[in-house]
């Protein structure tokens, strides 16, 4: 078994990934992207003003998505409109993720993730919903 398919099937087992089609999983999946991206600003401190400002709208950004993601019947009638387009970019933001982890000497992301969404299987959804 891969990394990413143990990683996925540990979020199943947390109860993410029930009910909905692809496509709505995706939109729910960049939505998650989001809150975790404004979550991973908050460790990033510069004194560069321009920078500071992008850094607290991505926090803004990620407020919003926390509450969107807490409302999965936001994302229902999702839909692809462009499949190969949305791998590539999807692919995009992957190879950002491994020069991010690179940065923090983390040698292998997907090993990381497949262990932290395995210790959180146990947890369940988010405030039980």
């Amino acid at each position: 078994m891969t990394a990413q398919t143990a990683t996925v099937a540990a979020v199943a087992r947390r109860g993410y990934l029930n009910d909905f089609t692809d496509d709505e999983l995706l939109a729910r999946q960049v939505v998650k992207l989001a809150e975790e991206l404004g979550e991973l600003v908050d460790y990033i401190e510069t004194p560069d003003r321009e920078l500071q400002q992008l850094f607290y709208e991505i926090g803004r950004v990620s407020e919003r998505a926390r509450i969107i993601f807490d409302n999965p019947r936001l994302v229902v009638d999702a839909a692809v409109n462009d499949t190969q387009a949305a791998i590539a970019e999807l692919t995009d933001c992957q190879v950002v993720m491994a020069v991010a982890a690179h940065a923090l000497q983390i040698p292998d992301i997907m090993y990381a993730a497949q262990v932290k969404a395995e210790r959180d299987a146990e947890r369940g959804v988010r405030n039980g919903k």
